[in-house]
């Protein structure tokens, strides 16, 4: 039989014998056998010598479409995206190129062609895609003004901005570099939007106002003893450190200004002070 191959396969001469009969079957045409004209498929070709009859099976497949199917464009800032085709199992190159991932963190902004490779021989096909990889915005900060708080590092004045609390929820009207109204004890997100629609959030914030009193009794006493350890005069069931701009830290370190926030039953303080050891 004639060596199985897809349907672009070059045209095989056909061997049989002993000499005198006749062979035929799909694609067959004197003593040659096209694939192109057989067909997609599995294939029966007959060699009949007087009352004798012998027969074979050869397999015509699909000749491999390369066709691209992931389009972009994408964000500087976006995860690896997976790379498809037509069909699958070849081989994809170029810049940015992770096995079968594009991982646009990789490279720059600009604009980068990616090539597929499937098949073998004649039984194979390429193609090639380009794709723009857009600038994404820095990653924003927050800090405190006054009793608001500031987005900084927020780029042109062309970019939106949306305020989100930590837990995802949308701040209604908070569009601007100025949050007026943030809720004591609440942490908050700020999301910045290029003019290319690409976005970057900023890390988790939490909203301490310098105007809160001690919500306990007079007689609640908290303090850092020399050796850093905060103590109180009540037992604290929760203790929340955090810098003066409101960023949670682990622990206090020796001669820094911190803030600490505790509480105990259902009573809480929020206190600035300094490790002096």
């Amino acid at each position: 039989c004639p060596e199985s191959t897809c349907l672009d396969g070059f045209v095989q001469t056909l061997e049989w014998g002993p000499s005198g009969g006749a062979i035929s079957g799909p694609g067959v045409t004197g003593v040659y056998w096209d694939p192109a004209s057989a067909g997609v498929g599995i294939h029966t070709l007959i060699y009949v010598l007087g009352t004798d009859t012998a027969s074979c099976s050869v397999e015509v497949t699909a000749t491999p479409d390369a066709t691209i199917l992931t389009e972009g464009p994408f964000c500087a800032n976006d995860g690896p995206v997976l790379l498809e085709a037509a069909t699958a199992g070849g081989t994809w190159t170029g810049a940015g190129v992770l096995g079968a991932f594009f991982d646009p963190t990789t490279v720059a902004a600009g604009t980068y062609t990616i090539e597929y490779a499937v098949g073998e021989g004649v039984c194979s096909s390429t193609a090639s895609a380009t794709w723009t990889v857009y600038p994404a915005p820095e990653i924003p900060y927050i800090g405190i003004g006054g009793e608001s708080l500031v987005a900084d590092n927020t780029g042109v004045a062309a970019n939106t901005i949306q305020w989100y609390t930590a837990s995802g929820e949308l701040v209604e009207g908070a569009t601007d570099i100025l949050f007026a109204t943030p809720v004591d004890g609440q942490a908050y997100t700020v999301l910045v939007t290029n003019g290319y629609g690409c976005s970057t959030m900023s890390a988790p914030f939490t909203f301490i106002s310098t105007g809160v009193a001690h919500a306990s009794p007079s007689d609640w006493r908290v303090w850092l003893d020399p050796h850093g350890a905060l103590q109180s005069n009540q037992s604290l069931d929760e203790v929340h450190w955090m810098d003066l701009t409101g960023r949670h830290i682990a622990a206090p370190e020796k001669g820094t200004y911190l803030i600490a926030r505790v509480r105990s039953g259902n009573q809480w303080q929020t206190l600035r002070m300094v490790w002096v050891p």
